[in-house]
């Protein structure tokens, strides 16, 4: 297996047989309405071969727009097969089949299929927030994938789905031995941008604890 990584959460995974998967292709700046970019731009050479290359799969593991991105996907032949997770409403489903895409993979949540001989695993959302905190307000969009390739090496590549520690000890047991994790250790945020009444040396040393905080839980994931 062969893992590049490209922007953000898209990565060109080839797996040993020579078939390819590429994960939430999101190339194109300025979504939300001109305030979101991917940051350091994708270089022009490198979005080009992607763009003119044809994926066997593409994997898209959420509707946020740096994950679902029409603009990109136009690039891409329609009878792609296009894999998601088989969510309680057909939002994501439904706005890939309206970009005229025609294969579009619904699996469920929590079991290994077998995708043409591919073992796929799509997680639905783990935990309301990085620090384990949910409530009403937290919508189940997101999702992560584990992928067992043919030679039997195993890729979880957790996107922005947080995820506790107890969560990656089940997908240990459950999976054994993972060859390759791809864990995020931040998200997007205002804080502390929005939060006026405190001093800029405030600001500075919460921002500091939650990036200590953040990195030490990405290393005990990992």
């Amino acid at each position: 297996m062969k893992i590049e990584f490209i922007t953000n959460a898209s990565f060109l995974i080839e797996l040993s047989d020579g078939r390819t998967i590429l994960t939430d292709p999101w190339y194109s700046d300025g979504i939300y309405h001109g305030i979101i970019f991917n940051y350091p731009p994708v270089p022009d050479r490198l979005k080009a071969r992607i763009l003119s290359g044809r994926p066997d799969y593409i994997y898209v593991s959420h509707i946020h727009g740096d994950h679902f991105d029409p603009p990109t996907l136009a690039h891409f032949p329609k009878d792609t097969p296009v894999l998601i997770g088989q969510f309680p409403m057909p939002a994501l489903a439904n706005a890939i089949k309206g970009l005229g895409f025609t294969d579009v993979r619904e699996l469920p949540f929590g079991e290994l299929a077998d995708v043409d001989g591919i073992g796929l695993c799509v997680f639905d959302q783990f935990s309301g927030s990085n620090d384990d905190l949910g409530n009403e307000t937290n919508l189940p969009v997101d999702t992560s994938i584990f992928i067992r390739d043919k030679d039997g090496t195993g890729l979880f590549h957790n996107v922005d789905n947080p995820i506790q520690l107890r969560h990656a000890e089940e997908i240990g047991r459950r999976f054994g031995p993972i060859d390759a994790a791809i864990l995020p250790y931040a998200s997007v945020s205002v804080f502390p941008a929005m939060f006026g009444h405190y001093s800029h040396d405030e600001k500075m040393r919460r921002v500091e604890a939650l990036m200590t905080g953040r990195v030490a839980k990405f290393c005990e994931l990992a």
